[in-house]
């Protein structure tokens, strides 16, 4: 299952000279197309986010605007700390996602902004996972790039009750998945339940909800190929987002 984490927060360039020197702002959203402001990330800060059970799936959102006064060129990288599961995985999205290291480099113009995240799928074994996302100046290679030019941030995903509060969520699975022309939706849908489809750029593809039965079948056959994400939603609250994968 998946769930999206309702937090949002902006990396504070005031109290970080290290960060300072970079000149971006990077957000924390809960989602692609409805941002709420939260906390604040400081340099160095973790994040513990909630895993209820095995093969649970959740994605952490960021936005980063370039606050310079002139086109700065970026990248992203991703360093795998741990993983709970060695058929666990954290993907790193810019636009498509990937499980390599980095990102493509990105160009951001004075105040422009571009939307990133991780999605991370638990496996089969419960227990905590860590991964670092360093934003850097990608004016230089990774190894030679000065102190001053990166920031890192540490996402740790867990299964450890102290540290979440664990709750019963509702069936929810797609198949086939990929899928090319159809795909068939389970879930345990009440009469508050429906399910959103949303394409990566955060659009809204399709809202749903069965007359009968607990299953319905959507036509993907007219969809552009790539990643969309599925939700489950309860009396307006996400109970859980799976990632769709159409190819042709």
């Amino acid at each position: 299952m998946r769930k999206l984490i309702i937090l949002f927060g902006i990396l504070g360039i005031c109290g970080s000279a290290l960060f300072a020197q970079i000149n971006v702002e990077l957000q924390r959203i809960n989602s692609l197309d409805k941002p709420i402001v939260m906390e604040q990330i400081t340099p160095d800060k973790i994040f513990y986010i909630p895993i209820v059970e095995i093969f649970d799936e959740n994605t952490f959102y960021f936005s980063i605007k370039n606050l310079s006064s002139q086109n700065t060129t970026y990248k992203l990288r991703k360093t795998i700390v741990s993983l709970a599961s060695p058929d666990g995985s954290a993907d790193l999205c810019l636009d498509v996602c990937s499980n390599d290291i980095e990102t493509q480099s990105f160009t951001l113009a004075p105040n422009e902004k571009r939307t990133a995240d991780m999605y991370y799928q638990q496996g089969q074994n419960m227990g905590t996972s860590t991964v670092d996302i360093t934003l850097y100046v990608a004016t230089n290679t990774w190894e030679n790039t000065s102190p001053n030019d990166k920031f890192t941030f540490r996402l740790v995903f867990t299964t450890d009750p102290i540290n979440i509060a664990v709750t019963k969520l509702q069936t929810f699975s797609i198949f086939p998945n990929p899928a090319s022309t159809s795909f068939t939706i389970t879930a345990n849908f009440t009469p508050n339940t429906h399910v959103e489809v949303y394409n990566i750029t955060g659009k809204q593809i399709l809202k749903v909800a069965p007359k009968t039965g607990n299953s319905f079948v959507i036509d993907c056959s007219k969809w552009d190929k790539g990643y969309y994400f599925c939700r489950l939603v309860t009396d307006d609250k996400i109970i859980k987002t799976l990632k769709l994968v159409v190819t042709r």
